[in-house]
């Protein structure tokens, strides 16, 4: 028989025939018999109704079929659970990050403690965040009143130029030197609106040179204004974060009472001479 021969082969032998003895297919299994000594004296058959170990075969199958698909629905069940957590924590930090970006800095972000701890890392780093932009912009807001308060207080009159002489910031001091308003003037070009033709000048100049330039200017009174007036112009340039020119900054001080006092002191001291 094949499956004896391959037992006394020294491995199991497999073979399936027809029984004539039985009159029934048999699926016949011969292992071989070593003794102690490890050398083979013999082998043992034992012998299946190939119908039986089929319907055996054909239920295991159909076990393994029904336990595959209890095992992809708990699957299912599981990975979609999952994935609700994760487009949850991902809406979240991603609504965090649009409130993050219209200045909405004090906003808490509420992230679901079962989420992956990648998502929960992003989302805390997001909020810690939002806490530090929150306090710099707070500091830079105290920085800019602050800078506010003096730039309104002080007496000299200030006016910050771009680079094509449009005026981004001027103080009431400038406004009333220049005859202008606060409130209806940034943008718009500074030579198009002085009284002082001179300034052309002192801007041109003071870009050419890359230099602060300092001019006084004078003019006669006029019917709003009952005295001559003298101003000392001082122009210096500024660059951007680059390196380039963006601009400048000018400084405008009355030195009218000044200029008067010399012109009373020249004139005791002309009137002294004169009748010494």
């Amino acid at each position: 028989r094949q499956e004896f021969k391959e037992a006394l082969e020294g491995r199991a032998g497999f073979d399936r025939r027809y029984s004539k003895t039985l009159g029934t297919d048999q699926i016949y299994v011969a292992i071989p018999i070593r003794s102690q000594a490890g050398g083979l004296i013999g082998s043992i058959r034992i012998s299946f109704l190939a119908v039986k170990t089929a319907s055996i075969v054909r239920g295991m199958g159909l076990q393994i079929c029904v336990g595959v698909l209890i095992i992809a629905l708990l699957t299912l069940l599981i990975s979609g659970r999952a994935s609700r957590r994760i487009s949850r924590t991902t809406a979240e930090v991603a609504a965090h990050a649009k409130r993050l970006a219209k200045g909405q800095f004090g906003s808490k972000l509420k992230l679901d403690l079962s989420a992956p701890s990648e998502l929960s890392d992003l989302g805390f780093s997001m909020e810690e965040l939002g806490a530090q932009l929150e306090s710099r912009f707070q500091l830079i807001l105290s920085e800019s009143n602050e800078r506010q308060a003096i730039l309104t207080s002080m007496g000299e009159g200030v006016v910050a130029l771009d680079e094509e002489d449009r005026i981004k910031y001027l103080n009431q001091s400038a406004a009333q030197i220049l005859g202008l308003s606060t409130e209806n003037c940034t943008g718009m070009k500074l030579l198009q609106l002085s009284r002082f033709p001179e300034l052309k000048v002192i801007l041109d100049r003071s870009k050419e040179t890359g230099a602060p330039v300092s001019e006084e200017i004078s003019f006669e009174a006029t019917p709003s204004t009952e005295e001559a007036k003298t101003f000392r112009m001082n122009c210096s340039p500024y660059i951007d974060s680059q390196g380039k020119p963006a601009g400048c900054i000018l400084v405008m001080s009355e030195i009218s009472e000044l200029r008067k006092l010399e012109h009373y002191r020249r004139e005791f001291v002309a009137n002294v001479s004169h009748e010494l």
